[in-house]
């Protein structure tokens, strides 16, 4: 039974790589795609066509993945995308890209995605018990780092090759292979139908239902709202601060992948017995300590350490939310609890983006940045104490 377990994580977490690598090329590339052959506006369409799915669909999804489960929701995106590039690749064949055909490719890839992401975060509860919990969101989430570190070095080693076209070949095997894993993997049950997914507005019923979950959700939106930007800030920096170039960018890049991928194979070897807001509370707190070192930043070794530190707390930080969130409540909750967690993921990203972009002051960037650490230390303490939960026992789970 141990051995069978370990081997479905094992495929899952395979799977998953292969998908998130193909992600993160695909995001790369649509942005240079974008910019050399339509024009740097056409940019805010595809952070329009990338979050709006999301926004819309994120009412639905959770009550797809609790009736038809994680796995098979996980499956049927991944052909469904594989199809769609497949459809593509034939098309521009024999007509050029254009605009409308490349947004709408990647609309209906992100309306996969709105379903994918919050059955990815479902599934652990299928595949191990739950004193594992925390080990198998480890593994899972460490896929992401992975790519993130590897898949802008592919997406640039490809595009060169042959451009959009072998990334969109590439997706399609990509995808293919991914949910002919998948289909190997056995699952330990089912959810539970309840009368309560017929209630559209999920998080309004979560809410009411788990106090807990309200505190939780409202730290993990303003911090991803304030950690989203660093996105804008490493460019700025690497150009003004530390006068470099694509090199020192890409530096800070793989910085926070690392500190990513550490923070999941630690949490995936030790457990912490602490209570549940103090495990939070240090780890974010520790982010905004990363994050004020990364505003006072003079060189690039000092900002490098400083992202590696501050995506290594955030990482552990997200890591016990993520377990919380599938331990605290009652089973038949937790797919539309994570499709509202994926929810508040994407919220975060244009929020995060178009606060820093009220507010950007190229003089004045080291401040902002400082600002936004000393942010998100008073917003941790805050919510911290607000955030009331005992410490999660075995026992307490409602686990069929």
């Amino acid at each position: 039974m141990i051995m069978n377990q370990y081997t479905n994580i094992f495929k899952l977490s395979i799977a998953q790589l292969i998908t998130k690598l193909v992600d993160n090329m695909l995001l790369v590339t649509s942005i240079w795609f974008i910019t050399s052959n339509y024009g740097k506006s056409y940019l805010t369409s595809l952070l329009v066509i990338s979050t709006l799915p999301h926004f819309f669909l994120s009412f639905f999804s959770g009550k797809f993945i609790r009736k038809y489960s994680p796995l098979r929701i996980i499956i049927i995106t991944d052909y469904f995308r594989a199809g769609l590039f497949l459809i593509i690749i034939f098309f521009i064949i024999y007509t050029p890209l254009s605009p409308i055909v490349f947004f709408g490719t990647l609309f209906l890839s992100n309306c996969a995605a709105a379903f994918f992401n919050p059955a990815l975060l479902s599934i652990p509860l299928q595949l191990s018990a739950p004193n594992q919990l925390q080990r198998v969101i480890s593994i899972i989430s460490s896929t992401v780092s992975i790519s993130s570190i590897i898949g802008p070095i592919l997406a640039v080693f490809f595009y060169q090759i042959e451009g959009i076209k072998l990334i969109f070949i590439i997706a399609v095997i990509g995808y293919f292979f991914a949910a002919s894993i998948e289909m190997t993997i056995k699952t330990r049950g089912v959810f539970i139908f309840t009368n309560q997914s017929k209630d559209s507005l999920q998080l309004i019923t979560y809410i009411k239902k788990y106090q807990s979950l309200f505190n939780l959700l409202g730290l993990f939106i303003l911090i991803n709202v304030f950690f989203i930007p660093l996105q804008l800030y490493m460019p700025l920096y690497s150009k003004f601060i530390f006068v470099g170039g694509i090199q020192s960018l890409s530096m800070m890049e793989i910085s926070l992948g690392t500190g990513a991928l550490l923070a999941t194979i630690l949490l995936s070897i030790f457990r912490i017995n602490l209570y549940e807001r103090i495990k939070i509370m240090t780890s974010y707190l520790l982010m905004g300590v990363g994050y004020f070192l990364f505003a006072k930043s003079n060189s690039i070794l000092n900002a490098c350490i400083a992202l590696f530190f501050l995506s290594f707390c955030a990482t552990i930080g997200n890591i016990f939310i993520l377990n919380f969130l599938q331990r605290y409540p009652d089973r038949s909750d937790v797919p539309g609890i994570m499709a509202c967690v994926n929810f508040a993921s994407i919220a975060a990203a244009p929020a995060g983006l178009f606060l820093a972009g009220v507010f950007i002051n190229l003089d004045k960037i080291q401040i902002q940045v400082k600002n936004y650490a000393l942010v998100i230390i008073v917003l941790t303490l805050v919510i911290g104490i607000l955030f009331k939960s005992k410490r999660v026992s075995e026992e307490s789970i409602n686990y069929e």
